[in-house]
């Protein structure tokens, strides 16, 4: 992830143990979600600013965007971290 306080690297975690393992046919694809909110240690913007993400597996890569807005995300990523 790269904010413009610096690039934050976030080691593999290990997969869920539900998820087992898949082997897919040529032209198959799989799919995730990464809450991005929940990503621990990251100094998040203040005002507004473009965090670029990267995400890895193996050789293959994806590469996106979003606009952090403080005033917005600050009160979505408190909820998303809270201990239920």
């Amino acid at each position: 992830m790269v904010l413009s306080n610096g690039t934050h690297v976030f080691p593999a975690t290990p997969a869920p143990k539900a998820l087992g393992s898949l082997r897919l046919k040529a032209g198959q694809s799989v799919s995730g979600v990464v809450n991005t909110l929940k990503l621990p240690a990251v100094r998040w913007p203040r005002g507004g600013s473009r965090v670029s993400l990267k995400f890895c597996l193996g050789e293959l890569t994806a590469t996106n965007f979003f606009y952090y807005l403080s005033r917005h995300h600050d009160p979505l990523r408190r909820r998303a971290t809270q201990k239920n």
